[in-house]
């Protein structure tokens, strides 16, 4: 039976193996190295010369909305700079061979009502096909028989817990209609006595034959519990959306857990892992929470197990084709992360280290930046009712501003050259950073929910099409555009014209709100289109050895080299 979710073995682990501490990335001397200072140094001179410019705390005219841009601006800074001196902890590990003869089964969970099951038969034939020996598991939730017979078909093994009251729990390990229910209750009755190392995989993400090759050697190391590969996403080039949603991963995936890894804080991601079965029961399985990637990255550590990260293009899956998708999705990730920090941290903290502690505490405020510009929207109604451009936004401040936001920027492409498709994943980003303003509101209800401690339902992302759906994005900004409308008309109406400056600051936010709005009224495409994951293996055909060649990439060595 399942052990309770956090419970901790007594005995002490023994120290990492070297391979399993990896090689920095950056060995000092080395001429990446010594950008990185340089980098750092003009980075601090910049920063320093900002507040120089920025006017003092003493003798200003608006104490509120100066304490507000302030706050926002230390809070950037402190976030950037975070994680740019997290850089030079990056590290990689050394590959090695895996054991002959483990016991290895992986998995996939499937919820008919809303996942496609041509979708399903992609990644099982992926899964099947992975050089390793291993069994290949479909955890279906409906208990379909057309799931049965594709299983069949393909080599596949079928499990259901429906029809099963003891794992149709209303919460808890078992939760009826949840992922962790779902393994958990495969986990109970097969998987802990059945094998010694699982593997589980999102129904969208297909894996390279290389998978488990790659990953199962570092479990000769005793004190691993996890390996852990990067997310990337097939499908990125199906609407704008994905890609901006892709743009925001690339730096997560790469330099950003290379480094947490460095510092010995392997962060599990929930769509697909390698785990070893005595260290995820020892845990009591995967925790009940909307975040249990997270939540189980922390047990984990509380339980003394160490995870490896393997930067490397392992398994591909769907990113959101649409606003509703995706604004549903993100809206879960950020209430399930704060939820977790305001309850579970406080009960995990005391088995954590400082170190733990404080990267537990402060992982996932990078991603809620768009709250910054819900701050700046404010700034802004506040001097277009008063109609006056506050000190602090005066030109030279503001020049400041936005030179130092431009010096910070050009700084940080630094970091690509650490991406794990540094070729096609360079660029302006630009995609990314429209994302960010369009999901700001959005962050902004998840907070407030967080702070009701307001109780929502467990709610697995759609990968079927669907019809015409409530708008999810157009109601926030057109509320954004109507405020700073009302405040212009408000200031208008008791003092006539307002100062052209602000009167364009006013317009701008109105334009973007409104353009965003708009965009919820085109045609996007499914979220599943068969063609992408060839299409996009043969564009990345430098980087993965199992994928066709394409006719650009016909005869170029590897850059990877040989494996």
């Amino acid at each position: 039976m399942m052990a309770k979710v956090g419970t901790q073995e007594t005995h002490p682990r023994p120290a990492p193996s070297a391979t399993t501490l990896g090689v920095p990335v950056m060995p000092a001397g080395s001429w990446s190295w010594r950008v990185y200072v340089l980098l750092t140094i003009v980075a601090l001179l910049g920063s320093t010369a900002f507040w120089v410019r920025w006017p003092s705390p003493f003798n200003r005219e608006h104490p509120f909305l100066y304490g507000l841009a302030t706050i926002s601006i230390v809070y950037y800074l402190a976030v950037w700079f975070a994680r740019w001196f997290s850089l030079r902890n990056m590290r990689r590990p050394i590959p090695v061979e895996p054991e002959a003869g483990l016991r290895v089964g992986v998995a996939t969970s499937f919820v008919p009502a809303l996942e496609s099951r041509q979708m399903l038969e992609q990644t099982v034939r992926g899964l099947v096909a992975l050089e390793y020996p291993h069994d290949t598991w479909v955890l279906d939730e409906g208990n379909d028989p057309e799931i049965q017979a594709l299983c069949d078909r393909l080599g596949a093994i079928h499990f259901s817990r429906a029809g099963n009251a003891a794992y149709q729990a209303q919460s808890g390990p078992f939760a009826a209609r949840t992922k962790h229910g779902n393994y958990n209750a495969w986990l109970d009755a097969v998987g802990y006595s059945r094998y010694d190392i699982v593997g589980t995989f999102d129904p969208d993400h297909v894996p390279e034959r290389s998978y488990l090759t790659r990953l199962l050697g570092h479990f000769r190391d005793p004190i691993v519990g996890y390996v852990q590969a990067p997310q990337v996403y097939y499908n990125q080039r199906a609407s704008f959306i994905a890609r901006g949603a892709a743009e925001e991963t690339y730096a997560y995936y790469s330099s950003h857990l290379m480094a947490s890894y460095g510092l010995g804080h392997t962060i599990v991601i929930g769509s697909h892992t390698a785990h070893r079965v005595r260290a995820l029961q020892s845990v009591g399985g995967f925790p009940p929470h909307d975040a249990e990637d997270l939540y189980l990255t922390m047990v984990y550590k509380a339980s003394e197990w160490r995870g490896v990260y393997v930067p490397e293009i392992l398994v591909m899956g769907l990113a959101p084709v649409d606003w509703r998708a995706y604004l549903r999705q993100q809206v879960r990730w950020s209430r399930a992360v704060l939820d977790l920090k305001r309850h579970a941290f406080t009960k995990l903290a005391g088995s954590l280290s400082l170190l733990e502690k404080a990267l537990n505490l402060f992982h996932g405020s990078y991603y809620l930046r768009p709250l910054l510009l819900l701050a700046f929207f404010v700034v802004a109604v506040g001097m277009v009712l008063q109609n006056d451009a506050v000190s602090f936004l005066e030109w030279r401040p503001l020049t400041a501003l936005v030179a130092l936001a431009v010096l910070l920027g050009v700084i940080d492409r630094f970091r690509t050259r650490f991406f794990l498709d540094p070729k096609r994943e360079s660029g302006l980003a630009w995609r990314a950073q429209l994302l960010q303003i369009a999901k700001a509101p959005h962050l902004a209800a998840a907070v407030v929910d967080v702070l009701r401690d307001k109780q929502v339902d467990y709610v697995t992302t759609s990968k079927l099409p669907s019809g015409r759906q409530p708008r999810t994005l157009a109601p926030a900004h057109l509320a954004l555009a109507i405020i700073m409308a009302a405040a212009l008309g408000i200031r208008y109406a008791l003092k006539g014209p307002i100062q052209p400056p602000l009167l364009g600051l006013a317009m701008g936010f109105m334009g973007v709100s409104l353009a965003l709005a708009w965009t919820e009224a085109w045609t996007f495409p499914p979220p599943f289109d068969p063609t992408l994951l060839t299409r996009r293996r043969r564009e990345m055909g430098d980087l993965l050895p199992d994928a066709p060649p394409s006719p650009e990439i016909v005869g170029e060595p590897s850059a990877h080299g040989a494996r």
